[in-house]
């Protein structure tokens, strides 16, 4: 399953900043940030009503003061993914194949990271009254659901 360019650069994006942050592994947090600079991955989250600014200002604080830094790490290694962003990925090649989609998206991921319920980025966004269920109708519909519209 190809993974799309737009998808391709928020990886190396995220990558980029786990490594500048000299943080050990990749987390859905890194992978959050990253789609917020995904164009179809903000336009879905700003149609869901998230205040992408604000939500960018809470996920690098997080990573600066919550993440652990590993001083002597090798600049040229890559991060480790966490076990939640593996999981992530191949629900979404498992959702692509489903659909007969051709290629995994930023969408498609921000959709199953949903599903990490324990994670800091699915806290934050359902702070900002995001569920699983308005991406899914995004995608699907190209609008956000009736709820968000009342907003």
């Amino acid at each position: 399953m190809r993974i799309s360019d737009e998808l391709r650069i928020a990886l190396s994006r995220a990558t980029t900043e786990a490594r500048t942050r000299k943080h050990e592994y990749l987390t859905l947090e890194h992978l959050l940030l990253a789609l917020l600079h995904d164009p179809s991955s903000a336009e879905m989250l700003d149609a869901v009503g998230v205040n992408i600014s604000s939500l960018e200002k809470e996920l690098d604080l997080y990573l600066d003061q919550d993440m652990e830094q590993v001083q002597n790490i090798d600049e040229s290694t890559a991060p480790e993914h966490t076990n939640a962003v593996t999981k992530v990925f191949q629900r979404a090649t498992q959702q692509a194949l489903h659909t007969k989609a051709e290629e995994i998206t930023g969408p498609l991921v921000l959709i199953e990271l949903m599903n990490e319920t324990e994670s800091y980025a699915v806290y934050l966004l359902a702070r900002q009254g995001v569920e699983r269920v308005d991406l899914t109708t995004f995608l699907s519909h190209g609008t956000p659901t009736n709820r968000k519209q009342r907003r």
